[in-house]
């Protein structure tokens, strides 16, 4: 389940280390005006981002996870964040790195 995809370890649990990255192809209807919506929904904070985005400039969303697993700068072991990046290649990478 997309739940199950998402989840984090609980926020002290350092036992258990994540670094991870899903690319989602949004789908293109050929219309010109091709919108599409992403949304990130915190329940507990009662907070909900909404984005909407061309899907013809923007097909890729890149969900990136990091849960204490890179011991390099900028993270040192210590950070927890999730990621959420619209590009127009699947991985988040410059055109130098292809």
């Amino acid at each position: 389940s997309v739940e199950e995809c998402l989840s984090m370890p609980l926020m002290n649990d350092k036992s258990i280390q994540v670094e991870e990255c899903t690319c989602l192809r949004v789908k293109d209807d050929g219309d010109t005006d091709n919108y599409a919506t992403f949304s990130a929904k915190n329940e507990s904070l009662g907070f909900e981002l909404k984005y909407e985005f061309s899907a013809r400039v923007f097909p890729w969303i890149a969900v990136w996870s990091e849960h204490h697993a890179r011991k390099h700068a900028p993270w040192n072991g210590k950070e927890r964040t999730r990621g959420m990046e619209f590009s127009s290649k699947p991985l988040p990478m410059s055109d130098l790195e292809n």
